[in-house]
């Protein structure tokens, strides 16, 4: 990857002083437009996009970027690139000159364009690329931006680097997005519980297993307070009974006495998750099923740690 910043390190405005929530348009067509390419109402969001009116000013970069989004949601990447670089371009150009140069705010829009511009890196499977994009982002909204765009900007480096395969730098990453999830005002919750998500997926990946646990822990934890009826807090369970099974099995090759333990833990988690995927109905059988192989697997490694239990010592009685 490229020179690693130290992430958390440079944050140049405390609580008090930075702005709330993420940057967004003023004019009311632009800011529909965000909504639709949100909840992924791609034609609504063209229709808005075309009723943006020119103010004649760095407001008019709007439209560029979200005719960028508009067209990596479509998957024509070239296009959005296009559109993204120039509204960057637009935005230099703007703050060339004058006092506009440090404009807190034209700082924040330009971080959510390099923001952009890193997630249709990502989905053509540059991660090299969204790296360096989202880095970018992340070192303005440090300076200008808010814990809501830095948890945004530190998560997406994390999953950037996660596939890449340099798991240890996205976990410094994903506990940088937690600690920005700790000052945010907007729905702490949820965010706090995805950045755990993704680092114990990371560990897990990196097989780090106590550390693995201790992370979905986390991440349950807080999946079930922001709503314990969800998909979500269920999707949690399922992870925190994996990564408990994962460790169990570790503790199994080494002969640990509480190998036992985890594996009985894993297998009671597990079973709880699979009954709430029941609960939802047809569009989770897959996490259902996930739940009845890991199940299985459980239930093997018990069976085997009980016979061996059972097995008398053989040799030579003295």
């Amino acid at each position: 990857m490229t020179e690693q910043q130290q992430p958390g390190t440079c944050m140049a405005f405390r609580d008090c002083t930075r702005p709330k929530g993420v940057v967004s348009p003023d004019a009311e067509s632009a800011r529909r437009a965000l909504r639709a390419l949100a909840e992924k109402r791609l034609s609504h969001a063209e229709e808005n996009i075309e009723a943006i009116a020119p103010v004649g000013d760095a407001e008019d970069v709007w439209k560029a970027i979200l005719q960028g989004m508009l067209q990596a949601a479509r998957l024509n990447f070239p296009l959005a690139e296009r559109f993204l670089r120039g509204a960057l371009l637009d935005l230099e150009e703007y703050t060339s000159n004058g006092p506009s140069v440090r404009d807190p705010r034209l700082g924040r829009v330009a971080a959510f364009a390099h923001y952009q511009l890193g997630i249709a890196h990502r989905r053509q499977d540059r991660p090299k690329a969204a790296y360096d994009d989202h880095l970018t982002a992340y070192r303005r909204r440090d300076e200008f931006g808010s814990f809501e765009e830095l948890w945004q900007s530190a998560l997406a480096l994390g999953i950037d680097l996660d596939l890449a395969g340099d798991h240890a730098d996205g976990q410094n990453w994903f506990r940088t997005a937690i600690d920005a999830a700790t000052r945010s005002e907007d729905t702490p919750a949820a965010k706090q519980a995805v950045a755990w998500t993704h680092l114990a997926a990371s560990l897990l990946q990196h097989e780090r297993w106590q550390d693995a646990v201790e992370a979905a822990a986390n991440a349950r934890s807080w999946w079930h307070a922001y709503d314990i009826t969800a998909p979500t807090a269920a999707r949690a369970d399922m992870q925190l009974g994996h990564a408990v099974l994962r460790h169990g099995a570790a503790l199994l090759e080494t002969g640990a006495p509480t190998a036992g333990d985890s594996l009985a833990e894993a297998l009671r988690i597990l079973r709880e998750a699979k009954e709430s995927f029941e609960a939802f109905g047809a569009a989770f059988v897959a996490d259902r099923d996930y739940c009845d192989e890991q199940i299985d697997f459980a239930e093997r490694l018990i069976a085997s740690l009980e016979n061996a239990q059972q097995t008398p010592p053989t040799g030579r009685q003295v």
